[in-house]
């Protein structure tokens, strides 16, 4: 066993309150990851609810920010749920309620995020070691000191973080199904109502 420290960087989102926003729009525009993202990231659901100019969480900043890549590993502090990045979150940058987690060679990143959202004794640790604040958020402190199962081999860890990921992804797409059928019934019942 091992701590997370010794086999992974845990790099925190900026603070909100430290970027300097710049007035009007010529500044560069930089999308805020939110908790939707990460679920639909962790689903395989790319929503398609918004245009660029329509998005809410943004923000125009002339500040050097860290930016998310597609691949990239987060993992929220508030949900204690991790989620690779997809290529539409790409580009957008944490806030202080996510951690990127970036993982050494000997540790697959799908098989980190296994862990981190399914294995009963690492979510037990996590949570125990969670401050005693309202929101009940996860210290970087306890997540980097979190200890983890001694690492299978990594094609071991690539086939169980592969089969993960595919499951998840399968389950986003049968409760996207049944959310789409049941807008379809509703939408028909509508009509029959306004005849």
């Amino acid at each position: 066993m091992v701590n997370l420290s010794q086999v992974c960087t845990v790099k925190p989102g900026v603070s909100q309150a430290r970027i300097h926003m710049a007035p009007g729009n010529k500044a560069p525009i930089y999308f805020i990851y939110s908790a939707d993202d990460l679920q639909n990231d962790l689903t395989g659901i790319a929503k398609d609810y918004w245009m660029p100019d329509e998005r809410v969480n943004n923000i125009h900043t002339y500040d050097d920010l860290e930016v998310l890549e597609s691949g990239d590993l987060v993992y929220s502090i508030l949900s204690h749920t991790a989620a690779l990045v997809s290529k539409a979150h790409s580009g957008f940058i944490l806030t202080s309620n996510f951690v990127k987690l970036e993982p050494c060679l000997e540790l697959d990143k799908r098989y980190l995020m296994f862990l981190l959202n399914c294995d009963p004794q690492v979510r037990t640790s996590l949570l125990d070691g969670m401050d005693s604040s309202y929101f009940k958020r996860v210290t970087i402190k306890s997540l980097e000191s979190l200890v983890i199962p001694d690492l299978p081999d990594i094609n071991t860890q690539q086939m169980i973080g592969n089969t993960y990921v595919l499951q998840k992804h399968l389950t986003g797409k049968r409760q996207e199904s049944l959310e789409l059928k049941e807008k379809y019934v509703i939408e028909s019942l509508l009509r029959k109502v306004k005849k």
